[in-house]
């Protein structure tokens, strides 16, 4: 009941299939190595190196250690190195406690497993007893064997309670050969432990077994297509894209070579999945969308290889498939809908008809003014014998078709044009004989296909209506520009009107010149009264206003003009100048380029100070512009100079014709007396 000791295979020379010499060093057990080599030979030397052995042919025993084995051509040698103690040979009963190996179960295994390996010999031992404790999923395999004599191989199953023979018991009437390999499954689908007897006709028999196990309740992945190598009834799994298909090119039986069928089913979840469908060689699985992968078993106890091809049915380089009907309406999404680009490039695509793909709907857009007419041009070239191509005029709002042209195979391909308006169209391309297909037919149709258009008309530019946040923005605004444009309009109107009321509060009295007067004595003047007064008198009536001042000291009344003057008192001014106020009414007609001037008969001569409301002056002339017809205007004039009397002279241009005004009379500073 000695110890279990495991080696790798990769450690255990069984069998290889390179023609190099090998060179390996293992830690061994106590017991027989047995080597038999056709047209070769081994050797053996200890960790002193001291060479133990070297022949094509040994058995000879063999210490617990590190030994170096050399073998000079590995592909026609065959051996054992022990690396198992001394193992029970008696088989114990089911409820019998005994001592199992512990075996690492191969989770994720398609080509290079993990394997264990358990020797013996038989040499003054009539069995060599072992088990291995599995479970209902465990599929246990016994990769190879290697045996120097006959051997009998009996293998039981127990549980706590029963034991019973299995069918995969079996026997070598003789040694193995050099590359044999035996390849039995045992798959009891019970819990409970297997138990091996090896026994052998022949005495001091040698033998060695390479064992894997596997859960069946595992899904290992494929990972290489082009040479697939998979074990029984172990389930495995790949991913296959909607607008993929796996072609089952190979599958067959690794020893016997014979063929073999696949099952296979679509995995939705960890707990939905389809029914089981059961190929054959030449088949194909066409992908899905929306499945976690398709699951795939190989009903066999045997060890079997497999050659898949996974294709991509990709139309317009979209890596999507077209598909066979338009979209249902202008609103509705169509980027599945593959977009051919017009710049006249050619694009690849297919129509897969092992798939039921017998028709490929592709999309045009067109772009312009309204009322723009396009012109779309396209061309397909390729396996195109029994295919259709159309262009379909789409109504932008109610997806109608408007107009439609379709062309067939001539000339080594299918040319058809259309002339569209703006938007989104569509290019249709129908294989129409589909009788000469079925479902099941490996049978692709490969096509390409080259777009352009050609502005017929341009249409007129569009007015683009502005959106609801510019109208927003375009509302406040104009609400503000009316906001600034008015308010000034609003104070003009507050100013006239406040001017009017002063007016017509200030022409409540008369004789308003002695109110100045009597606010000149108390000390209460204020020239902005005095302006605001000349502003505000102006707009009354001529006759009123001259009343409201009183009565002047010089009034001129003649064809054409009526004016007159106040000499105003001398405290008004500030530089003690002399201060009178003018008004000035043209009668029917229109006084241009007018001025004023100002003389003293005594000769002494007067110069203008300051003029309100401000106008040009020089000297003794006030530059009036122009008068206009029944205009009303009030001006005060302070003027400096040495003379007494003052004299007034209005000259300008009414209707072209030069003109002037001087009133006869003379107006005096102090006395204020006139005489003619």
């Amino acid at each position: 009941m000695g110890r279990w000791i495991w080696w790798l295979m990769t450690t255990v020379i069984l069998l290889s299939t390179t023609t190099v010499a090998n060179l390996t060093t293992h830690a061994n057990s106590n017991g027989m190595a047995w080597y038999d080599c056709e047209n070769s030979w081994a050797s053996i030397t200890d960790s002193q190196g001291n060479e133990i052995v070297n022949s094509s042919d040994f058995s000879i025993f063999m210490e617990e250690g590190n030994h170096t084995l050399f073998v000079e051509n590995m592909s026609r040698c065959q051996g054992i190195i022990p690396v198992t103690d001394d193992l029970p040979n008696l088989r114990p009963s089911p409820s019998d406690s005994f001592e199992s190996i512990n075996f690492v179960t191969n989770h994720e295994c398609d080509r290079s497993c993990s394997s264990a390996v358990v020797t013996g010999d038989l040499v003054n031992d009539s069995a060599d007893v072992f088990a291995i404790n599995v479970t209902e999923s465990d599929l246990l395999v016994i990769e190879s064997i290697t045996a120097s004599s006959a051997l009998d191989v009996q293998i039981h199953f127990q549980n706590s309670s029963t034991e019973y023979e299995l069918n995969e018991s079996f026997s070598i009437v003789v040694n193995t050969s050099i590359g044999h390999n035996e390849g039995r499954f045992v798959n009891v689908g019970q819990t409970g432990r297997i138990i091996f007897k090896i026994t052998s006709p022949s005495p001091d028999t040698i033998w060695m077994m390479n064992l894997e196990l596997h859960d069946t309740n595992e899904t290992v992945p494929i990972n290489k297509l082009d040479e697939f190598r998979g074990i029984g009834t172990v389930p495995y799994s790949l991913n296959i894209g909607q607008y993929q298909s796996l072609h089952i090119i190979e599958s067959k039986n690794a020893h016997s070579e014979v063929d073999l069928n696949i099952t296979y089913r679509y995995v939705y979840s960890d707990i939905s999945s389809s029914a089981f469908v059961e190929l054959s060689p030449g088949d194909r699985i066409h992908g899905m969308d929306n499945i976690k992968h398709v699951e795939l078993l190989w009903n066999c106890s045997c060890n079997h290889i497999s050659r898949f091809n996974l294709q991509t049915h990709f139309d317009a380089e979209w890596g999507i498939d077209a598909p066979n009907l338009k979209p249902i309406s202008a609103l509705s999404d169509n980027s599945s809908v593959p977009l051919i680009a017009t710049n006249g490039n050619a694009v690849d695509g297919e129509l897969t008809i092992h798939m039921n793909d017998y028709r490929d709907i592709l999309r045009v857009e067109t772009y312009g003014w309204n009322d723009s007419i396009h012109r779309i041009e396209i061309i397909v070239e390729g396996d195109i014998y029994e295919m259709e191509v159309s262009i379909w005029e789409m109504d932008q709002d109610s997806w109608d078709i408007i107009s439609r042209a379709s062309s067939t195979y001539s000339m080594n391909e299918i040319a058809v044009s259309l002339n569209v308006g703006r938007g989104t169209h569509f290019v249709v391309i129908d294989q129409y004989n589909n009788s000469n297909f079925d479902s099941t037919d490996d049978g692709v149709i490969n096509w390409k296909i080259r777009a352009s258009t050609v502005v017929v008309e341009e249409g007129e530019e569009p007015w683009f209506p502005a959106s609801e946040e510019v109208k927003d923005a375009a509302e406040i605004f104009y609400i503000l520009m009316g906001l600034l444009l008015i308010v000034p309009f609003i104070i003009f109107y507050i100013v006239i009107r406040r001017e009017k009321k002063f007016a017509e509060i200030f022409a409540s009295k008369n004789n308003r010149l002695d109110w100045l007067k009597e606010k000149l004595d108390t000390g209460d003047f204020s020239q902005t009264e005095l302006s605001r007064a000349i502003k505000a008198v102006a707009s009354l009536e001529w006759e009123k206003s001259l009343e409201v001042w009183g009565e002047p000291d010089l009034r001129h009344y003649t064809s054409g003009i009526d004016f007159a003057m106040w000499s105003l008192d001398q405290r008004i001014s500030e530089n003690g100048y002399w201060p009178v106020l003018i008004g000035i009414r043209p009668l029917d007609c229109e006084w241009s380029v007018a001025g004023l001037r100002f003389e003293s008969p005594n000769g002494e001569a007067w110069n203008i100070e300051s003029v309100e409301p401000k106008l040009l002056s020089r000297n003794n002339e006030v530059f009036l512009d122009t008068i206009h017809n029944n205009s009303r205007f009030f001006l005060k004039i302070e003027l400096s100079g040495e003379g007494e009397s003052l004299d007034m002279h209005l000259s300008g241009i009414v209707n072209g014709q030069p003109m002037a005004s001087k009133p006869p009379s003379t107006v005096y500073r102090k006395s204020m007396l006139s005489e003619e």
